[in-house]
Order: C-alpha cells, then sequence, then structure tokens
C-alpha cells in the first residue's frame, strides 16, 4: 500500500489486458469509484492515456484508507484496486 500525506493529489493508474497475460486492450466503458476514509464513494471517469492504460487523480483530504477501483464492462470486463494509506497531519493546517 503507498503513503501519501493530506493534500497530495497523486495520479493513480489502471491498467486492462484482454486476458490474464494477454495484450493491454480497452474496456469498452471504464469507471472509477474512489471510497474516502469516512466510506463516502463518488464515480468518476478515467483519463486513457494507451490502450489499455487509464489514470486518475486523487485529491487526499483525509488520514486513513482510500480506496480506488478502476472499473472494466464491456470488451474487458476487470476491477481493478489501488488502496492509499494517507498519514495524518502533524500540523493545524494541512
Amino acid at each position: 500500500m503507498r503513503e501519501f500525506s493530506i493534500g497530495d493529489a497523486p495520479t493513480i493508474r489502471g491498467t486492462f489486458r484482454s486476458s490474464e497475460n494477454g495484450p493491454l486492450a480497452d474496456p469498452t466503458t471504464i469507471t472509477v469509484i474512489v471510497r474516502t476514509p469516512a466510506g463516502v464513494e463518488s464515480t468518476s471517469t478515467a483519463t486513457r492515456v494507451s490502450t489499455g492504460i487509464y489514470t486518475h487523480t486523487v485529491s487526499l483530504t483525509a488520514s486513513g484508507t482510500w480506496k480506488i477501483r478502476f472499473k472494466g464492462a464491456g470488451a474487458v470486463t476487470k476491477n481493478e484496486e489501488i488502496w492509499l494509506k494517507v498519514r495524518a497531519s502533524g500540523f493545524d493546517s494541512p
């Protein structure tokens, strides 16, 4: 699990393949679901970088574990989850 600080905005990458070890491939649709440490979920879209490679930037506003899911559907049906740990800040106003 990667570790960040409050206020960071990392760009997270999701990768899609046609099969377990197959070539990179594009799903028909991709949804990005972000769950904050408080359990609040939001849905967004990903940015296509190249075939099978997508990114999404997440603004980390609270400490705890953040969960990001790249959900592919259609031509490639796959979910990829990334968990991020965000450290509590030692400052009153991070």
